[in-house]
């Protein structure tokens, strides 16, 4: 599956452009006008005949090769690279067919042609150094300027978690807060709690004393209650506290 334009890599034009033009050699074009001649085709009926067409492109090779070895095509827009490119491609494509004994002597001048006249609309002929040192400069603003929205942007970005961090620091404070008072609370439950167990053992331990004096009471009034009974029976005392006497007189 070939990569689409819009998928290619734009730091692969060069590398792709440079690729093609070593293979659009002499040698390549002797084979194809070989063929050409070999299975009768008419090698003039295009724009330029094919042995012009030949000296095209070997012009615009060298003119193409020239300015990538001294970077001079990197300096121009992607467009124009894209442009050539795609020329190229084509010019190879139908090359290659020829070569392969297909009638493509139309097609091939044709795509030589549409290379020669980029490479005249473009100037790619006659690029000055100060064109290009301006360009250069262009360039390398452009870039600076991507890299500093990067950085801005990851600088934004930072900004947002330090937020974050801020808010999150501010949250984990207030819960070491809201611990702390729960702990002072249940200190001080704690505390109430043990005073209270402490009032409370002291009221049964009040109690016990309380309840050992009722019983030593109760028994001490068991006691007195049998020696009342007691002394009762010996002086002969009622229940209704009346002393019993014998009637000693007789009438």
């Amino acid at each position: 599956m070939s990569m689409s334009e819009s998928e290619r890599p734009k730091d692969s034009f060069l590398h792709d452009i440079f690729s093609i033009c070593t293979t659009l050699t002499p040698e390549a074009t002797a084979a194809a006008s070989e063929k050409a001649k070999e299975l009768g085709f008419d090698v003039d009926r295009g724009i330029v005949s094919l042995r012009e067409t030949f000296i095209n492109l070997s012009s615009a090779r060298m003119v193409l090769e020239d300015a990538i070895e001294k970077e001079k095509l990197v300096q121009l827009p992607i467009t124009v690279q894209k442009e050539v490119l795609t020329n190229l491609e084509g010019i190879a494509k139908a090359l290659k067919g020829l070569t392969d004994g297909v009638d493509e002597v139309v097609n091939l001048t044709n795509a030589v042609e549409t290379l020669n006249t980029s490479i005249w609309k473009y100037g790619l002929h006659n690029l000055s150094d100060e064109v290009l040192g301006y360009q250069k400069k262009i360039n390398e603003l452009k870039r600076q300027e991507v890299r500093i929205a990067a950085l801005v942007t990851q600088l934004d970005l930072a900004i947002v978690r330090a937020q974050q961090a801020d808010s999150a620091a501010n949250e984990i404070e207030q819960r070491k807060t809201d611990a702390l008072s729960f702990l002072d609370g249940v200190k001080q439950s704690s505390a109430t709690a043990s005073t209270l167990l402490e009032q409370i053992r002291d009221t049964g331990t009040q109690a016990n004393t309380l309840r050992t004096s009722i019983q030593q009471h109760e028994k001490q009034s068991s006691e007195l209650s049998a020696h009342i009974q007691v002394t009762r029976s010996l002086l002969g005392i009622s229940q209704i506290g009346l002393p019993k006497f014998r009637n000693s007189c007789h009438v």
